[in-house]
């Protein structure tokens, strides 16, 4: 199964998408924008999303090929067969470390 709708770092939650390989992770606190640059932001590779800093952080985490960015939510995808487990993982670390602070909810 890609996600539920618990999630062991609070704020964040994830919810599952018909494609078995993207799970669209909902945040409490928004999600900065880049200068210049209102709106999503969809990558296609970590080439694509190296100027941008938490694409390019979620591109470290081993598996993901795909990334849009929201306001209040993200879309990872996956490469078909990784784990999801450690791709949360990264993805949780890196938005406590974006967002400033741990979220509460």
């Amino acid at each position: 199964m890609a996600g539920s709708s618990n999630a062991k770092s609070p704020g964040i939650r994830y919810q599952d998408t018909p494609n078995p390989n993207a799970i669209k992770c909902v945040v409490e606190q928004p999600i900065p924008a880049l200068p210049g640059r209102p709106g999503p932001r969809s990558y296609s590779s970590a080439e694509t999303g190296k100027e941008d800093p938490l694409a390019s952080a979620i591109f470290g985490i081993p598996g993901v090929v795909n990334v849009l960015i929201a306001d209040l939510w993200l879309t990872i995808n996956r490469e078909p067969g990784k784990d999801w487990k450690p791709i949360k993982q990264g993805l949780e670390r890196i938005l406590r470390q974006e967002l400033g602070s741990s979220p509460t909810g």
